[in-house]
C-alpha cells in the first residue's frame, strides 16, 4: 500500500511538472481584425513563436549570471545553425532591454531576443531543427544558446505554424 501511494506521487508530481512546461501550439482569431493567429509558446515564453498571415515572430529568452544595464538594438546579428548546416542569418526586429532579478541569492539578468522570420525561413525550421544559436554579444564570451530542449521546442513550433 506505501508503495502504490508513492508511485502515485511522482506519477502525479511528474505529470503536473510535464504540463506545466510542455509546449503549447494553439490557433486562434485576433480578437479585433479576426485575422488567424498561430502561436508556439515553451516555457512560459523563453520561446515563443508567434504567426500573422506571412511573418512569424520569434522570440527566445537567453539569460545571464549577473547585472547588466546595456541593450541590444534592432538590427543586431541573430545567427541559427540548422542540422543541415545551413546558417540563417538573421537580424534582431525589437531593442532587446535587461530584464534582472535576483534568485536565491545570485543576480540573473534576462534579455527577450526577437526576429522576424518569412514563410521560406519557418519552412527551413520546420524541416531541419536547430542546433546552435548566436545572439548579440551583451557579455563578452556568453553569446551562444546550446540547450537542446529549446531547439526542439522551435522546430516542433515551425511545424505547427507550416501545418496550419
Amino acid at each position: 500500500m506505501k508503495n502504490t501511494v508513492i508511485i502515485l506521487f511522482y506519477l502525479l508530481t511528474f505529470g503536473f511538472v510535464s504540463i506545466a512546461y510542455s509546449q503549447k501550439c494553439e490557433v486562434t482569431k485576433d480578437p479585433i481584425t479576426g485575422d488567424k493567429v498561430i502561436t508556439a509558446n515553451y516555457k512560459d515564453r523563453w520561446v515563443y513563436m508567434e504567426n500573422k498571415g506571412e511573418n512569424t515572430k520569434l522570440a527566445i529568452v537567453k539569460g545571464y549570471v549577473g547585472e547588466l544595464n546595456i541593450s541590444s538594438p534592432v538590427g543586431d546579428e541573430f545567427i541559427i545553425k540548422l542540422d543541415n548546416d545551413e546558417v540563417l542569418n538573421l537580424k534582431t526586429s525589437a531593442v532587446a532591454a535587461p530584464n534582472s532579478y535576483i534568485s536565491q541569492g545570485v543576480v540573473y539578468t534576462n534579455y527577450t531576443f526577437e526576429t522576424i522570420l518569412d514563410k521560406a525561413t519557418v519552412a527551413k525550421l520546420a524541416a531541419h531543427a536547430p542546433i546552435f544559436i548566436r545572439f548579440p554579444d551583451l557579455k563578452s564570451g556568453d553569446r551562444d544558446w546550446i540547450d537542446k530542449k529549446y531547439y526542439k521546442a522551435i522546430n516542433v513550433g515551425a511545424k505547427f505554424i507550416m501545418e496550419n
